[in-house]
């Protein structure tokens, strides 16, 4: 994944070592919205699982 347009979702695999902000600020997308999107996702985004596939929508 590149880029994304301004409200438009796509999905993301989660890799070893990700967290909800390095993958928000990858992507130009907020932590909050990473758990808003991912009902799997835990409040302190702490569960995320390498090779999950995650909601990211960019807010660029």
């Amino acid at each position: 994944i590149l880029a994304a347009v301004k409200g438009q979702c796509f999905f993301y695999t989660v890799v070893s070592g990700d967290t909800c902000t390095t993958i928000g600020n990858r992507f130009g997308v907020s932590a909050n919205s990473i758990i808003a999107a991912n009902p799997q996702v835990n409040a302190g985004c702490t569960n995320l699982v390498p090779g999950e596939v995650s909601v990211l929508c960019s807010i660029r």
